[in-house]
């Protein structure tokens, strides 16, 4: 996050449509091509594959599946161009106004990151936009923030403002104050609320998460962001590393906090965070929240991995956060285990795989030592299926319980002796910070 007094970084992702003419098997004559939205046609030609029982396509899979005339590299740079402008109307620039002194004098200090919408009513105009929690909380109880500025207190800004894609002009008379709903420094993500007419009128619309648990090393993806404060842009590159796990020490000082990321060689500078990270078809990944630096150091960014962003929002939006400070009250997974893991070449997707084993060391509650945790399931009060999914890597287990809340069910398919048995328990929680 870039610091400012009077100016804000706005960071974005990119995404416009493409026209053009194509037809996919099976299809009946429709409008003429120039008409025709290309991201319409490939939902639509998912939706007959569903019809049929067949797997939903990338969106790259697609063109050249459908579209196999089309010479690879072309397809390519048509997918990432529709994805890239179609993704700007997803996100938005972020200003956040702390109360500082200087000396004797009181002002405000304007703090600039970036925000991705995950939920819009195109009705009522009202959105749900993910951010870092460090873009709008300070933990400095009394610290320096510049020479002879020092933030009154621990506290979360005192105004904050979107604005959208093509208003990136500085000016808060033309942004929308948006509401914190909850945030968690834990996983330094931070939940805000808008009422915008540009949702209703506008193309602006929600981002897609990706819907697969897993990413994989090579990737292309695309960041977006204000860096340095020059306005929108947006930085390619691949993904380094599928998952990691790094350290960071809060500002306020105290015990470092570790956080589980996706790894980018796309350029991230001041200014990016919060923004998102999407992959070549427009599906978020993640959200941007730090970069490696020093002299001899190029390229590495760190990305909180989609697969439990897509879900802390929404336990953020139950109700689930602290109130006036960040803090969230989420399932854990308090069983002692051990992980270890294989690696493969998976020739069908031409990807290198990690798969975890999960075993449990010793006898806890229902578990016994030497179990093989292979599946979980989340069901509500009434026996509803929330989240139903096969264990391949260890953090899934992590990720999957967010999806759990009080009275609900969790149910752990375990491999005992040869045998699979069901370990039925309610959810543990524990509020973190």
């Amino acid at each position: 996050m870039k610091k400012f007094l009077c100016a804000f970084l706005a960071a974005v992702t990119a995404a416009a449509t493409v026209m053009c003419g194509c037809s996919f098997a099976n299809s009946k004559a429709g409008r003429d091509g120039r008409d025709l939205d290309i991201y319409e046609i490939y939902e639509a030609a998912n939706t007959e594959r569903g019809k049929e029982g067949l797997p939903s396509l990338s969106f790259s899979e697609f063109l050249k599946e459908y579209l196999a005339g089309i010479d690879v590299s072309t397809s390519d740079d048509v997918n990432i161009r529709a994805s890239v402008n179609r993704s700007l109307l997803s996100c938005v620039a972020v200003l956040s106004g702390f109360s500082y002194r200087r000396g004797l004098y009181s002002d405000t200090a304007w703090f600039a990151g970036s925000g991705v919408m995950v939920e819009a009513d195109k009705t009522t105009g009202e959105a749900y936009i993910l951010t870092n929690c460090h873009v709008v909380y300070c933990d400095v109880t009394d610290g320096t923030t510049a020479a002879d500025d020092r933030i009154d207190n621990a506290a979360y800004a005192k105004s904050v403002y979107v604005s959208f894609y093509g208003d990136d002009d500085l000016n808060t008379q033309n942004d929308f104050p948006a509401e914190i709903v909850a945030s968690s420094e834990t996983y330094d993500l931070a939940l805000l609320k808008i009422t915008s007419p540009l949702i209703v009128s506008g193309d602006f619309r929600a981002a897609e998460f990706c819907e697969r648990e897993e990413v994989y090393v090579g990737e292309r993806v695309y960041a977006v962001g204000n860096p340095e404060g020059d306005g929108f842009s947006v930085t390619e590159g691949i993904i380094s590393r599928e998952s990691e796990v790094i350290e960071l020490s809060p500002l306020s000082g105290g015990q470092d906090i570790s956080y589980r990321v996706i790894r980018t060689d796309a350029a991230i500078n001041g200014g990016n965070s919060g923004g998102g990270l999407f992959d070549a078809s427009g599906r978020l990944l993640g959200i941007v929240n730090s970069k490696m630096t020093g002299e001899e150091v190029d390229n590495m960014g760190y990305v909180l991995a989609g697969s439990y962003c897509k879900r802390l929002w929404k336990l953020f939006a139950d109700g689930c956060g602290a109130a006036g400070e960040p803090g969230v009250t989420r399932a854990v997974f308090n069983v002692p285990v051990t992980v270890s893991s294989d690696t493969r070449y998976d020739t069908a997707l031409s990807v290198t795989k990690i798969t975890d084993t999960v075993t449990v060391s010793m006898t806890y509650g229902g578990f016994m030592a030497g179990d093989v945790i292979e599946r979980i399931k989340i069901t509500d009060a009434s026996g509803g299926t929330v989240e139903d999914m096969e264990i391949l890597r260890s953090f899934n287990i992590d990720d999957v319980l967010l999806s759990a809340r009080e009275g609900y069910f969790v149910e752990y398919t375990v491999k005992r002796s040869g045998n699979s048995i069901t370990v039925r328990t309610s959810p543990e929680m524990e509020q973190c910070k």
